[in-house]
């Protein structure tokens, strides 16, 4: 029989391994940090403990999705989200819009006296792309699969993408076999831009029992549920998978085939056709799932697309989206490129 220390042990163990690479931390934690972070200065309290939430963003302000999470309103208040930002809005006009400190304390007062009661628990922060990205690396070395696999434009369609993709949403912790895609931590990581928190569950769940009826195997739903599943409201919305252009930093000292590893997991995770998709679409204009089927029809030299002449049936917004993510790809991911990126980190 399991003595009680071993059962503890069992219980936590799941629990951890459940959450993978997930982040959750409350506002009493991003605090304590930003006591230490910032003695001195405690003036920007505010917009530390929302940068350490991963709430906060100088150029567009306060994301309210994660934010929220953090706040109980009560269950019968049906104006505590308008309450909430009138109060900001009143406040916010004695604020410069580059006074960053005064315009992250306004809203954390606000959000404290009118969304609702401060949770002293946990709560998902969303992912950044530095983690995100981190996450594809560290499954492409799980599954074994070849730096040649990697830098293949179409390895999404392929049994090992299907892999690679499942066992990285595992690792965010927004999925498992067993209890399927967790939504609530899918909504705070992808969703809420223009598109509310039912709606954008409501819109996966159909999705769902979509491809159920396919009788995938278990990487493919996986995989599946990733790709086509996820609502798109914004240009800029956040994804399961790193879905900007990131400038490739590698520490000095790093050996030319780690620096050339990396490098091919990352424009293996920003070139592929559902990558660009994501990043050029929207919902309003064309969706992720036919963008992609469209770029599957470009040229492609060198393993690379190339513009032709199906681009000049897109709108103009897409139409210079993706010419800009051909460039990057064709800049920084061709073999010769991604020689010359390494022989330049060695010699830093």
């Amino acid at each position: 029989m399991n003595s009680l220390p071993t059962l503890l042990l069992l219980t936590i163990t799941s629990v951890l391994s459940a959450n993978h690479n997930l982040v959750q931390k409350s506002v009493c934690r991003a605090n304590r940090e930003c006591y230490q972070y910032l003695r001195g200065s405690p003036e920007c309290g505010a917009r530390c403990q929302q940068i350490v939430l991963r709430a906060w963003d100088d150029n567009t302000g306060l994301d309210t999705v994660p934010y929220g999470r953090h706040f109980q309103p009560d269950c019968r208040d049906q104006l505590y989200k308008n309450r909430t930002d009138q109060c900001i809005e009143c406040q916010r006009g004695s604020s410069p819009r580059e006074d960053h400190c005064r315009r992250s304390a306004i809203a954390f007062g606000c959000y404290r006296d009118q969304y609702g009661e401060l949770l002293k628990t946990p709560q998902v922060v969303p992912m950044p792309d530095l983690l995100l990205r981190s996450t594809v690396e560290q499954c492409a070395q799980i599954l074994q699969i070849s730096d040649r696999q990697i830098a293949d434009a179409n390895l999404h369609l392929t049994p090992a993408g299907h892999r690679l993709m499942r066992c990285v949403i595992i690792r965010e912790g927004f999925y498992s076999d067993a209890d399927g895609p967790y939504l609530d931590r899918l909504y705070v990581q992808c969703g809420g831009y223009q598109r509310g928190e039912a709606a954008f569950k409501r819109h996966f769940q159909a999705c769902h029992k979509r491809i159920l009826t396919q009788k995938p195997n278990a990487p493919t739903l996986a995989s599946k549920l990733a790709t086509e599943c996820i609502p798109r409201s914004s240009p800029n919305q956040r994804d399961v998978v790193p879905s900007s252009n990131p400038s490739i930093e590698l520490p000095a000292g790093t050996s030319p085939a780690s620096c050339r590893a990396t490098q091919m997991v990352v424009c293996a995770s920003s070139c592929n056709n559902f990558a660009i998709a994501r990043q050029c679409s929207s919902s309003s204009i064309v969706g992720p799932i036919q963008l992609s089927i469209i770029l599957a029809s470009f040229p492609r030299e060198n393993g690379f697309p190339i513009t032709g002449p199906l681009i000049q049936t897109l709108p103009a917004e897409a139409r210079s989206c993706i010419v800009n993510q051909f460039r990057y790809c064709r800049t920084n991911c061709l073999p010769e490129a991604i020689e010359r990126n390494c022989h330049a980190a060695e010699m830093d």
